[in-house]
């Protein structure tokens, strides 16, 4: 079962797409009027719900969901693809397989809000990772599939509670944590 659903589907390559748009809620004020990469686009739907506070300059992912977007594993971005972002923002996969090479490598190449399950930050082996971290950001619960693929009709919600996570290339003075307001 996937620790994002109710369901006993399990997702290829962890894809969730970002339908729900709590999701973003207290992200905003931290990066109203920012750019940002989108380097796990999937099919755009985070991109979406930022439009009107933050510009895309860069969407990319490795298997695309939609047209226009660039075929390109994240790890494989370069500081010159990014060059006109202020931040990369992602919902990433989940699992830590495919998580952990994200976590090492998107931070060397701009400050990096990533949307992780609340508890990432108790976990071990994400301690070298949370040293790396300024900013948690509460997010809740969120709806991680949509009733009929309709982004209007809300479906089934998540069992845990999300954060947006700011890391970065080189170990913070201390986090910060914002919870909702």
């Amino acid at each position: 079962m996937g620790r994002r659903s109710n369901f006993k589907d399990k997702q290829p390559r962890d894809y969730w797409p970002t339908v729900d748009p709590a999701a973003v809620t207290t992200l905003i004020p931290f990066i109203k009027g920012k750019t940002f990469a989108e380097p796990c686009v999937g099919n755009g739907d985070l991109v979406d719900l930022l439009f009107v506070d933050a510009k895309c300059n860069w969407e990319s992912d490795i298997e695309p969901q939609k047209k226009g977007v660039i075929q390109k594993d994240a790890t494989d971005l370069t500081a010159e693809d990014l060059v006109d972002c202020d931040y990369i923002i992602t919902n990433p996969p989940f699992s830590f397989e495919m998580l952990q090479p994200l976590l090492d490598y998107l931070p060397t190449l701009k400050p990096t809000w990533l949307l992780l399950n609340a508890t990432f930050m108790q976990n071990k082996r994400s301690q070298p990772y949370i040293k790396k971290c300024s900013d948690i950001v509460s997010v809740g619960r969120l709806f991680w599939v949509t009733e009929g693929g309709d982004p209007k009709q809300r479906g089934i919600k998540g069992k845990e509670d999300y954060c947006w996570y700011l890391f970065h290339n080189k170990e913070q003075p201390h986090t910060v944590f914002h919870g909702r307001n």
